[in-house]
């Protein structure tokens, strides 16, 4: 299992953008993203918008499998850290 938590830097929040960019990282890797809103299925980008992440705040990623350091790194780059 993998745990990251991350802070989210970029100045519009979770808009459409960065949450469409998460899902498809997230196509093939069943997880979720915790948020202080609730959680959302890191494969949909709708489920992510819901959560309505803004700037600053801290998000978990939680996966049943472990990430590779490309897309940990790719999903720091889309949360702008």
């Amino acid at each position: 299992m993998t745990r990251i938590e991350l802070v989210v830097e970029i100045e519009e929040g979770l808009h459409t953008r960065p949450a469409g960019r998460i899902a498809e990282l997230f196509t093939d890797i069943e997880g979720q993203m915790i948020a202080k809103n609730g959680s959302a299925t890191l494969s949909s980008m709708l489920s992510i918008m819901t959560l309505g992440v803004k700037r600053g705040e801290t998000v978990v990623i939680e996966c049943s499998q472990a990430l590779d350091d490309a897309t940990v790194e790719r999903l720091r780059k889309i949360l702008g850290n």
